[in-house]
């Protein structure tokens, strides 16, 4: 055979590509036992049957082996950990106690003096707030190690390259799943205010506007009123509020649109609401895939919050399989509730929202139309969410070392402070609700800044939204990925 036939034959055959791909495994893998794997290497690759060994990525006899998985092992560096690593891993373990301590905690219930008491968080015994004040401290701490920070950096790096290896080896099939049908998909990051396209949301107030029925004619007229004084064409952000900002006043444009109980008895909203669940409805696989969805329900506590929202609820009409309602408890709501005069203390604030609920779950209520109302809206509510203001860390002061019913000026309480009591009050209530053998609720958060994110980790929240700061703090990326937290964003 002549210099012209092996050219040819490693043209065919691809030679120079097959020995680059034995040196690339080799070099990525390092077997000790090279012979071995070089074997098992042929025998996936070729798909040659009964060839291969027992060393790394190698198939025995009767093995069955996928054109498109490989195994991917992780040597570690050196078997003897250096003192740095022995103790960065101590901090991991003792951040991810922290949480474990939070997340795990049961309540005890306190014989109540009274049945007023039954109605807080006073009928159960707590972690206290000084207690808890010293562990976020402590967390934080943690996070803010240089040492603890570069281990981090190291395993997420190590993380993330073995997910482009596995990637990188199981590109057919994922490739294949991708160009097959569409799976759902669950959107949980939606403002039930703002949950309609803006040009939707545009037509549906011109549409409101030209209204002459008779049973809208008085409805058309506040809203010509409020749309005259705007003096301009309006916006999307005109007329719905952020969830996150203090509630509209009720007679204002945002307000018809954005609150439940208002001059047009919370129609507009109810409207657009059932506008978007049925935009989620027509979804399906033909159509891209089938959405599902989880509202923010905007928890305004004043006194008959829940009378409201479950009336509001009956009127919204059956329950779509696809939606579900998360309560959310905006940072800023207590101060606006408190200059409105609605509530006293960001104590009565509280036992508004948590109360009603836990007498529901623990006394035998007559059955009514509105506790029967009531238990219905609770069957779609999966959740609570305490959404953060602003990005901005708040430090806390001696002022939050106050309890909730002495806070009675109308500052609203650092983001850390509202978690912290709600947390106490969710656990108190979803110990009620386990005795009555109804669901438990989650505990959320929306917040951006470091401090926020980590108190809700700490606290043992599912799942945070926005998490701005996230991205670029290694410590509690790493910390979410050991904990499977969910980092909710909006695309």
């Amino acid at each position: 055979m002549d210099d012209e036939d092996v050219d040819i034959y490693f043209a065919q055959h691809d030679i120079q590509s097959v020995v680059s791909d034995v040196l690339y495994e080799l070099g990525f893998h390092r077997p000790k036992d090279v012979g071995t794997f070089l074997s098992g290497y042929v025998a996936r690759r070729y798909q040659v049957e009964g060839l291969g060994g027992t060393g790394i990525g190698a198939a025995g006899a009767s093995s069955v082996v996928r054109e498109d998985m490989d195994v991917i092992e992780v040597h570690p560096a050196s078997s003897h950990p250096s003192a740095e690593e022995q103790l960065a891993a101590q901090l991991v373990t003792e951040a991810r106690d922290l949480r474990l301590k939070y997340a795990n905690f049961w309540p005890q219930v306190i014989p109540a003096a009274s049945p007023e008491e039954n109605e807080d968080v006073a009928a159960f015994e707590v972690i206290s707030w000084s207690d808890f004040r010293s562990d976020y401290e402590r967390l934080l701490q943690i996070c803010s190690t240089p040492l603890f920070w570069s281990f981090c950096e190291r395993r997420l790096a190590v993380l993330r390259g073995l997910f482009d290896a596995h990637r990188a080896m199981n590109e057919v099939a994922e490739q294949t799943e991708a160009n097959g049908p569409p799976p759902p998909r669950v959107d949980n990051c939606i403002q039930l205010v703002r949950s309609l396209p803006p040009g939707r949301l545009l037509a549906f107030c011109q549409a409101k506007a030209s209204k002459t029925d008779d049973d809208d004619e008085d409805e058309g007229t506040v809203l010509q009123e409020q749309l005259a004084e705007l003096k301009r064409a309006p916006g999307p952000l005109d007329l719905t509020a952020d969830a996150d900002a203090t509630a509209p006043s009720m007679n204002s444009l945002k307000g018809l649109f954005s609150c439940f109980t208002n001059t047009v008895f919370g129609k507009y909203l109810l409207q657009i609401a059932r506008q978007s669940i049925e935009l989620i409805e027509q979804t399906s696989a033909a159509s891209g895939g089938e959405t599902y969805a989880e509202f923010r329900l905007p928890v305004a506590a004043d006194g008959a919050v829940w009378s409201d929202l479950a009336q509001w609820s009956e009127e919204l009409g059956k329950p779509s399989d696809r939606v579900q309602w998360v309560g959310q408890l905006s940072q800023l709501a207590y101060g606006g509730l408190k200059e409105r005069r609605s509530v006293l203390s960001f104590g009565e604030f509280l036992s508004n929202v948590f109360a009603p609920l836990i007498k529901l779950a623990t006394e035998n209520w007559v059955a009514t139309d509105e506790t029967a109302r009531i238990h219905g809206l609770l069957d779609k509510v999966v959740a609570f969410e305490v959404s953060s203001s602003s990005g901005s860390n708040e430090p806390l002061t001696a002022e939050a070392n106050r309890e909730p019913a002495d806070w009675s000026d109308v500052t609203c309480p650092p983001f850390v402070y509202q978690m912290y009591h709600v947390w106490a009050r969710l656990k108190g209530l979803n110990r009620c609700r386990r005795q009555a053998n109804q669901k438990e609720f989650q505990l959320r958060a929306a917040a951006s800044a470091a401090e926020g994110v980590a108190c809700a980790y700490l606290l043992g929240a599912s799942s945070v939204a926005k998490c701005a700061s996230l991205a670029h703090h290694a410590p509690l990326q790493y910390l979410f990925m050991l904990d499977q937290v969910g980092a909710v964003v909006s695309l």
